[in-house]
């Protein structure tokens, strides 16, 4: 198995190329539960079914550039849903496509001194998570 370095990882918002990112937290997925016990049920123990998908949130963080932000924002205000693409390098190559909606925002970071303006961008996804292309 080739251990993965970071470099070379890309994101992609809405059509726009996050040029700047420097973190990427993918979403976590979570099978809901549906209890399923009942009252012919001996074993003195719950039983479930597998419930709905929650595709969870992916969130990014950036160095600050304003075309981007500006490109993202303007997203975020036209509460539409956008494709986010996280794209990773050989040797464990692959292409991760999900939709969602832009939920969250900030200039994240201004620090004193020589700190690298930030911004951050939160993206509820919606439907069944994240398919490989």
């Amino acid at each position: 198995m080739a251990i993965q370095p970071t470099f070379g990882t890309t994101i992609s918002v809405g059509g726009t190329a996050i040029g700047e990112a420097i973190s990427i937290t993918p979403p976590q997925i979570k099978i809901g539960t549906i209890q399923s016990t009942n009252l012919a049920n001996t074993s003195k123990a719950h039983t479930f079914l597998a419930g709905m998908e929650d595709a969870g949130e992916a969130s990014f963080e950036a160095n600050f550039e304003a075309a981007d932000f500006d490109a993202l924002a303007a997203m975020a205000f036209a509460r539409t849903e956008i494709d986010v693409v996280i794209t990773i390098p050989a040797p464990n190559s692959a292409t991760y496509t999900m939709q969602g909606i832009i939920t969250g925002y900030s200039i994240s970071s201004i620090g004193t001194g020589d700190d690298i303006i930030k911004c951050s961008f939160t993206v509820k996804i919606s439907g069944s998570g994240y398919y490989i292309d």
